[in-house]
């Protein structure tokens, strides 16, 4: 638009990007640490990420555990000298840390599972750290390392060289260098390229993203007690000037007092009202969160039901259902187990 003989541009970059979608546009947010980040925090803050991903790691965390050899044959007992150590070590994997040095949070074999499980479904990809490898490579502790913390060390070519853990800068450069030994890293998938993998929650980003605006215009609209914003305009010729500085001071009171939805305004004179927003049912929010949450189960290969969400009427019934859903499931938890052995 001209104004006073230039043209006014429109705002661009990173902060008016976070002001219009809620999203910077910074390069460090386009890394692949950045997508982890944002996929844990999506199983915390959308409840349908969160009840599908639960609902995997939880079955995989329940099943019993054994080692095998190289034949596949498992160990009983009395199990060598190498083996029981590795055992012991699975059942807690910080023992032999200092108490101050060990993580709360996760001290044995189940809670080390369950976030190994956890990061894999949500990211592709996860580490552990093995720490003091004697000459069989079995560690005397096992720290869990998270996949957003990790940046990898390539060669010219791209070949893996190592891998860096908390780097100083955006670009992977600084902090502490671990060698490929000394990382054990976990794929869900095998990546296209490079070194990094592609979980779940990639596909399913839009769909979060699209359930997190129904769900704030619905609160926003609850919050104005069902008032829509829009044009008022008199049916017939214009609204002297006093008269109508009294009127916008009487709508604007009306609308932002915290009671606005108890309140009434009384215009002298017949007027128009045009809305210039959509309610949530004209935005059909109700089907859109249906399909929403149905997609994300989708993604995952949870049936709804499994995660406690009531299966929809006339599609299946009885014990074929039940039989179909578990069969899923199982295969499901066989996928995460396999990238997990």
């Amino acid at each position: 638009t001209a104004w006073e003989g230039s043209t006014a541009k429109a705002e661009t970059g990173p902060f008016a990007s976070r002001v219009s979608f809620g999203e910077w546009l910074a390069p460090q947010d386009r890394t692949p640490q950045a997508g982890y980040r944002r996929a844990q925090a999506a199983y915390h803050a959308n409840p349908w990420i969160g009840a599908a991903e639960g609902t995997v790691t939880r079955r995989v965390v329940g099943l019993p555990w054994h080692l095998e050899n190289e034949d596949d044959e498992e160990y009983e007992a009395p199990m060598p000298a190498q083996v029981q150590r590795a055992f012991s070590l699975l059942e807690r994997p910080t023992l032999t840390l200092p108490a101050e040095m060990r993580d709360p949070a996760l001290l044995g074999w189940r809670s080390l599972l369950a976030l190994t499980s956890r990061h894999l479904g949500l990211c592709g990809m996860t580490h552990w750290y093995l720490d003091s490898q004697d000459r069989d490579g079995i560690p005397t502790s096992i720290l869990y390392l998270n996949p957003a913390r990790l940046w990898a060390a390539t060669a010219k070519g791209g070949r893996l060289l190592g891998w860096v853990l908390d780097p100083a800068d955006s670009y992977g450069n600084g902090g502490t260098p671990l060698t490929l030994d000394e990382v054990l890293t976990f794929y869900f998938d095998p990546p296209d390229a490079g070194p990094y993998g592609t979980g779940l929650y990639a596909r399913a980003a839009l769909k979060a993203h699209l359930t997190t605006l129904a769900d704030q215009h619905a609160a926003y609209q609850l919050s104005t007690g069902g008032r829509l914003p829009g044009i008022v305009s008199p049916r017939e010729g214009t609204i002297p000037q006093e008269q109508y500085e009294q009127l916008v001071r009487e709508f604007r009171n009306v609308n932002e007092a915290p009671d606005a939805a108890k309140r009434t305004t009384i215009v002298r004179g017949p007027v128009d009202f045009l809305k210039t927003s959509a309610d949530p049912s004209e935005l059909g929010l109700a089907d859109l969160a249906k399909m929403n949450r149905d997609d994300i189960f989708a993604t995952w290969g949870v049936p709804p039901s499994t995660a406690g969400v009531p299966a929809p009427s006339g599609l299946n019934s009885g014990d074929s259902r039940k039989y179909d859903e578990a069969v899923l499931m199982q295969g499901v938890v066989h996928d995460r187990i396999r990238a997990i052995t």
